[in-house]
């Protein structure tokens, strides 16, 4: 009797090993996990606070601003191979907002991810396209303050699409690879912005990685003493893109679309405390106007980022020095991109790695017809 009393209580103990169903971790987020392991929901929360001063012909502009402010939610359903992500932006850069109006979606990532061959994974949703290491790294796990002038200008954002990829190509344990197909018409992609036939953007990416992985940090915030190295090389066809960018910038005033090669070239590496990125970026375009002359010419050119940092193993600070630039191709009417370059020294204090520290940096930049100093400083926190 009296053991038939105990076995509902011994029952309803969870085992030593089983896992916590609820967990919470600075920089992790809130972790759900059910009993049998087979679903888990992570919940994070980020902001980033940022005070800009830019001076430019001697004349100095201040912004105090959340430059973002964001929600995330990932985990996996039905087993561990059914992954998905959610991410949801609020920052009134993120939105777009003007004159107090709201001109983007909130919505930045919402796809579902089926990794049960290895060879094999397939995506598909609204993500940040997978073409350049520096882009496809977070913004919360960046050296400097924000990204480099090369990515904001050849980068593939985000667009809705699909794509089919390895992690561990053929078994290698060196050699991924990655080819996609997407809208080519970014993330604010809706109805009212739908193209009448099939111009896509055509993706393909491959990836080495000898070693170790670098991970998902800029820094080298482990400081192992193991080389980790990546190099990455992609190529994409977007086929009659309504901006001149791609899926980012200006829609061409004459109304025509355009037609652009790109490709890209880059390594991210790490030792003992140092990191290095670098990248190679070439695009070349050709307009299509339908009717009347052309007045936009296409962005054809070249850029790069050559970025390098130290974390020191006393304190955790780190020193950073980045150069990047971008060239136009051709002749005045043949690219209407023009030269540009930011040489840049930063600082960054990790007071707990990534989710809380705070960083400050120092721009130098010169276009075509003008120069200016830019010096930023931004704390995040990410919960």
């Amino acid at each position: 009797m009296f053991a038939l009393a105990l076995a509902p209580i011994a029952k309803a103990t969870p085992s030593p090993d089983a896992p916590a169903p609820v967990t919470f971790s600075p920089g992790s987020g809130v972790t759900v996990t059910s009993a049998d392991e087979r679903q888990r929901l992570r919940m994070k929360l980020r902001a980033q606070m940022r005070e800009t001063v830019a001076v430019t012909e001697g004349e100095a502009e201040q912004v105090f601003e959340i430059r973002r402010a964001r929600a995330q939610f990932d985990g996996f359903v039905f087993g561990r191979e059914n992954r998905f992500k959610v991410e949801l932006a609020f920052s009134p850069r993120d939105l777009g907002v003007e004159d107090g109006v709201v001109t983007r979606t909130p919505l930045l990532t919402w796809f579902i991810e089926f990794a049960h061959l290895r060879d094999l994974t397939v995506r598909l949703g609204q993500y940040k396209v997978p073409y350049s290491r520096e882009r496809v790294l977070s913004s919360g796990r960046l050296q400097l303050v924000d990204r480099s002038l090369a990515n904001a200008e050849f980068n593939h954002d985000r667009d809705i699409g699909l794509d089919l990829r390895s992690y561990d190509l053929g078994g290698l344990g060196w050699l991924r690879a990655y080819a996609g197909l997407y809208m080519g018409e970014g993330r604010d992609f809706g109805s009212g912005t739908a193209t009448p036939d099939f111009r896509l953007h055509y993706l393909s990416r491959v990836e080495v990685v000898p070693g170790d992985d670098p991970g998902e940090s800029e820094s080298d915030l482990s400081r192992d003493p193991a080389p980790r190295l990546l190099v990455g090389v992609a190529y994409s066809f977007h086929d009659r893109a309504q901006r001149l960018r791609g899926v980012l910038g200006p829609k061409p005033t004459d109304g025509g679309t355009t037609s652009y090669h790109s490709a890209t070239l880059d390594l991210h590496v790490k030792a003992a405390g140092w990191s290095a990125l670098g990248a190679f970026h070439w695009r070349s375009g050709r307009r299509h106007v339908d009717l009347g002359a052309i007045s936009d010419a296409p962005r054809s050119g070249y850029g790069w980022n050559l970025q390098g940092g130290y974390l020191f193993a006393a304190t955790p600070v780190e020193l950073v020095a980045r150069y990047s630039g971008v060239r136009g191709l051709g002749e005045t009417e043949e690219t209407s991109l023009g030269r540009a370059d930011d040489i840049a020294m930063g600082v960054g204090y990790y007071f707990s790695g990534h989710p809380f520290k705070l960083q400050a940096d120092v721009h130098h930049r010169r276009g075509t017809t003008a120069r200016e100093m830019v010096y930023r400083t931004q704390l995040q926190l990410s919960l």
